[in-house]
């Protein structure tokens, strides 16, 4: 005999430690036990309370106090007899018996159908169950055991492949054990699209994995957003940071003094090379300079006999730095005198074409 239990397990423990309430534990629909011609099998319903009927709520149960709801092919199903409460067991007769689908015995109060009798948990009054529970169902098949004798082997799985190319010889090699018959090696294949496209999301995956394990942790953060977070943490905050500063002092001839621009973001180094060489120009001279570059574009070097200025007879330009006349530097006057021999660093910019082209 099948049981059908009301509520929760938690609820009925409550209100079986209340002193006040009481409410249906579970319900048995009498069936086997009876003989095959009895007429009242599936009839006969036994309703078992969490505490004696008789101590609660002596006589409030009655033939008003209990409905039957639901079915799909058999309804109107009613209770004909409600039988003197046994203790906790009450019994209860149908005029007849319901189809396979579920039901529900609900108690209710006198003239209420939504209100349960008093004393009653509101919860634990009513019950679903089924007439059909232990009868014959041609409809409702048991399922098939699929399960599958012997136990299957668990693919050997490297856990050390963490990039695109580990990945996708993994799912081949294991491609290989469960379609052997599956050979192919073009790009083209779909089955080859589809085992790089899961090595290529597998490859990001791990990367993001690597990433949070990394950043997690001051001591091995790399980016500069997780230290300030880091830092942040610890009551510390970090500005976004700037290139190394220094003051530099440049010191030129007195006849040249005057009119000298230095540029912005003009880059200066503290090593003396023929390359890196800073010319300081005043503005005339740049116009002089303009003007010899214009000058050499109009008339080709040697088309005339004559050698433009700053170029050697072959055609070749002449370095435009001469013992005779060095240029101004950020390390020391332009004479080559005892000046201010202070190391002076980068203070912006790369290496420009600019800085080795003594016209610009």
């Amino acid at each position: 005999m099948s049981r059908f239990y009301c509520g929760t397990k938690k609820r009925r423990w409550l209100v079986r430690n209340d002193p006040k309430l009481n409410g249906i534990d579970y319900l048995e629909v009498q069936d086997r036990e009876l003989p095959e011609n009895d007429e009242f099998r599936q009839r006969k319903l036994d309703v078992f309370f969490l505490k004696d009927i008789k101590d609660i709520d002596p006589g409030s149960l009655g033939v008003e106090n209990v409905i039957i709801e639901g079915g799909e092919r058999i309804r109107g199903i009613s209770v004909m007899i409600v039988d003197k409460p046994d203790g906790r067991l009450l019994t209860i007769t149908l005029n007849k018996r319901g189809d396979f689908s579920p039901y529900t015995l609900k108690l209710i109060k006198q003239g209420d159908v939504d209100s349960p009798p008093d004393d009653y948990d509101p919860v634990l009054s009513s019950v679903q169950f089924s007439f059909k529970v232990e009868a014959p169902n041609d409809f409702d098949v048991m399922p098939e055991d699929r399960t599958v004798s012997g136990t299957t082997a668990i693919p050997p799985i490297d856990y050390l492949a963490k990039d695109y190319a580990s990945f996708r010889r993994q799912m081949l090699d294991r491609l290989a054990v469960t379609i052997p018959d599956w050979q192919e090696t073009s790009p083209a294949d779909l089955g080859m699209a589809i085992v790089e496209v899961l090595a290529y999301a597998a490859d990001q995956l791990s990367y993001y994995q690597d990433a949070v394990a990394t950043e997690a942790y001051l001591g091995t953060a790399r980016t500069r957003p997780s230290l300030r977070r880091h830092a942040r943490l610890l009551d510390y905050q970090m500005h976004e940071g700037c290139n190394a500063r220094t003051w530099i002092h440049v010191k030129v001839e007195k006849s040249r003094a005057d009119g000298y621009v230095i540029p912005a973001h003009q880059a200066l180094h503290t090593a003396i090379a023929p390359d890196m060489l800073v010319k300081l120009s005043s503005p005339a001279e740049k116009q002089a300079d303009r003007g010899q570059g214009r000058s050499r574009k109009a008339s080709a070097p040697g088309a005339s006999g004559d050698v433009p200025p700053g170029h050697q007879a072959s055609g070749a330009p002449a370095s435009p730095y001469t013992p005779a006349n060095p240029p101004a530097t950020a390390d020391g006057p332009a004479n080559g005198g005892q000046g201010n021999r202070g190391k002076s660093t980068r203070t912006g910019g790369g290496d420009n074409p600019a800085q080795k082209n003594p016209h610009n």
